[in-house]
C-alpha cells in the first residue's frame, strides 16, 4: 500500500515526473481521464502532464485501499482540483514496489 500512498503524494506534487516514475517499463494504465489504454512511461507521462494542467489537483481515497489479492488493490477515489472534481473506482497492481497495471474509471 506504500506505493499507492507515494502515487497520491506525487500526484498532489504537481510534478508529471514524480507520478510516472512510480509506473513500471511496461506497465498499463487506463485512465479516468483518456480514451485509449497507454503504455510505458513514454505513453503515461503525457497524461499526467496534461492532468498536472489542474490546478490544486491531488487524489482523495474513499476509505482505506483493500488489498483483493496480493499486490493488488481495489477502491474509489476522488480527483479534487480548483473548479471541479471526479468521483472514480480504481484498481492498482503493484510488483516489487512498481505499478504495472491501474485501471481508473469515472463512477457513473
Amino acid at each position: 500500500m506504500e506505493t499507492l500512498m507515494d502515487w497520491a503524494d506525487a500526484l498532489k506534487s504537481g510534478d508529471p515526473n514524480n507520478v510516472t516514475d512510480l509506473y513500471g517499463e511496461g506497465a498499463l494504465l487506463l485512465a479516468t481521464l483518456e480514451a485509449k489504454p497507454l503504455v510505458g512511461p513514454q505513453e503515461i507521462f503525457p497524461y499526467f502532464v496534461n492532468l498536472a494542467k489542474k490546478d490544486g489537483l491531488h487524489a482523495l481515497w474513499v476509505g482505506e485501499p483493500e488489498e483483493v489479492a496480493d499486490g493488488v488493490f481495489a477502491g474509489l477515489y476522488r480527483f479534487v482540483w480548483n473548479g471541479g472534481a471526479v468521483e472514480a473506482r480504481y484498481t492498482f497492481v503493484v510488483e516489487d514496489g512498481e505499478i504495472v497495471h491501474h485501471h481508473s474509471s469515472e463512477m457513473p
